[in-house]
């Protein structure tokens, strides 16, 4: 697997989907890894994709700085990437914490982005939004207790019980947390990213000069649609397309994402 060294931090990175594609940089969620973009767009006939495994994720190593576990850390590394693939003027976009990286790259890198998607954010303006409450919870637990004690607490917790009603496929994303091979790693992005926000206002959307995609679904209590309703009310000119809840149908819910990615860049 291929990597990318910058200030003694290796970057794991993976590119695929079609050849001679447009490149599309998509980034993974947080507690994921690069299968998760590769998982929705890394069949694609039509785009290229490029995703790396954020600090504290996948493959990279070592963790690093706790406090560059920021959404303006992960945005830097990404331009640590593109420079050194020599990789400029693309679509950068992610899902829920890859969509905050996404944001923050768009917004302080503007020359180089050439649209941006925004798939499932789960952030706003505001660190700490209440939607992600329980992942900090669940960071303090492991500090405490570890992973198996934490695994047994969760049944009980009433956030977690009230986002397993909304959705399986939530609850079950919260417990593959506690399998990440890294208990510090783990630790430490589930207390910090929660804290941080790509973006500190509301206003700073407006900057936002590029053609925007933002995908939504139902049946999600970590990734609300009034988000991705407000960033594409605040984002000038940004669509706002709905798809299928990976709750009710997982494998129609990435096929919907990649044919909405792909028709938008197809667009541009």
């Amino acid at each position: 697997m291929p990597f990318i060294e910058s200030n003694k931090i290796r970057f794991h990175y993976a590119l695929g989907g079609a050849a001679h594609g447009p490149l599309v940089a998509f980034q993974h969620g947080l507690g994921g890894d690069i299968s998760q973009p590769h998982g929705v767009l890394g069949e694609s006939v039509r785009l290229r994709v490029l995703s790396f495994d954020c600090r504290g994720h996948g493959r990279t190593q070592p963790l690093g700085p706790p406090e560059r576990l920021t959404f303006s850390s992960f945005a830097d590394d990404l331009r640590t990437v593109l420079d050194a693939l020599n990789v400029d003027g693309l679509t950068v976009g992610g899902i829920s914490m890859g969509a905050g990286v996404a944001l923050n790259f768009a917004l302080r890198y503007p020359a180089r982005v050439r649209a941006l998607i925004l798939c499932r954010p789960a952030w706003l303006d505001l660190p700490g939004p209440r939607n992600l409450d329980i992942l900090q919870t669940m960071s303090r637990w492991l500090r405490q207790v570890g992973p198996q004690r934490t695994r047994e607490l969760l049944p009980a917790d009433p956030e977690f019980c009230r986002i397993q009603t909304v959705s399986r496929d939530n609850a079950a994303s919260l417990l593959r947390q506690l399998e990440r091979p890294s208990l510090e790693a783990t630790i430490a992005t589930l207390a910090r990213l929660p804290a941080d926000a790509p973006c500190p206002a509301p206003e700073g959307w407006r900057a936002v000069r590029v053609p925007t995609l933002v995908l939504v679904n139902h049946l999600d209590a970590l990734h609300p649609v009034e988000y991705g309703r407000r960033l594409a009310e605040g984002i000038p000119g940004a669509q706002l397309v709905e798809i299928t809840a990976k709750e009710r149908n997982p494998a129609a819910h990435a096929r919907e994402a990649r044919e909405a990615i792909e028709t938008f860049v197809g667009g541009l």
